[in-house]
C-alpha cells in the first residue's frame, strides 16, 4: 500500500472469506494504515470472492470499475474503484486471496479533460462508467437514468472502441467519443483553408 499512492486498500482473505488482514488510506495524500482485527469483514458473499474462490489457478483477475463500498454503503463522496485480486492455493486447494482496491478517479478526470471530444465509457449492460455531465456517471449505482442514442455509434458524430484490453475485466466497456460542435466548425474551416 506503501508503494503506491492510487492503492486505496490492501486485503488478505482466507479461504472462508474473512480479512485477515486490511490496510487502508483515506485518500492519495495519506499515510495507510492496518485496520484492528475488530473491525475485519466477512467478505464471504461479495462477487469478487465467489469468483476468486473458484479459480483453478494464480492468476491476475481484474474486477468491474464501480464505486468502493464499505460496511454495505457507497462511499461519499464516490470513490471510482478497480479491485486486482491474486487467488492463493495450498496443495492446488484454494487458501486465501491478495486483493487490491485501486482508485481510478485521477485516470477519469484526465480523460474528462479531452477538449475535442465529449467522452463516455458505457458497460455491457449500457450504463454509463464515465459522461460528460457528471450526474450521470455511474448510473448504474446512482438510479439516475440515462441512455446514448446506439444509433448513432459509429455514425457521423460518435466514434466507439474497445476498453477490453486495457481493462481486462467483466465490464466489455466502449470508450465512445462525440466531437464537439466546435471542433466540428474548425476541422470544416481548416478543410476550406487546404
Amino acid at each position: 500500500t506503501n508503494s503506491n499512492a492510487y492503492v486505496m486498500q490492501a486485503r488478505l482473505i482466507d479461504a472462508n472469506g474473512r480479512e485477515l488482514v486490511r490496510v487502508n488510506r483515506d485518500n492519495k495524500q495519506s499515510v495507510p494504515y492496518v485496520v484492528k482485527k475488530s473491525e475485519l469483514q466477512d467478505k464471504s458473499s461479495r462477487d469478487y470472492f465467489e469468483t476468486l474462490s473458484k479459480m483453478k489457478r494464480s492468476e491476475i483477475w481484474h474486477s468491474p470499475m464501480d464505486l468502493n463500498v464499505e460496511n454495505a454503503k457507497l462511499d461519499v463522496p464516490y470513490r471510482p474503484t478497480i479491485r486486482i485480486a491474486l487467488a492463493l492455493f495450498k496443495d492446488e486447494k484454494f487458501a486465501a486471496m491478495v486483493i487490491c482496491n485501486v482508485l481510478v478517479q485521477d485516470l477519469i478526470q484526465s480523460v474528462l479533460k479531452d477538449l475535442l471530444f465529449n467522452v463516455y465509457i458505457v458497460d455491457k449492460d449500457g450504463y454509463y462508467l464515465l459522461h460528460p455531465d457528471n450526474q450521470y456517471s455511474w448510473n448504474k449505482y446512482t438510479g439516475v437514468k440515462r441512455n446514448l442514442p446506439h444509433e448513432k455509434i459509429g455514425g457521423q458524430n460518435f466514434y466507439s472502441f474497445s476498453l477490453d484490453e486495457i481493462f481486462n475485466n467483466a465490464d466489455d466497456a466502449l470508450l465512445i467519443l462525440q466531437a464537439k460542435p466546435e471542433f466540428k466548425n474548425e476541422l470544416q474551416r481548416h478543410n476550406v483553408f487546404t
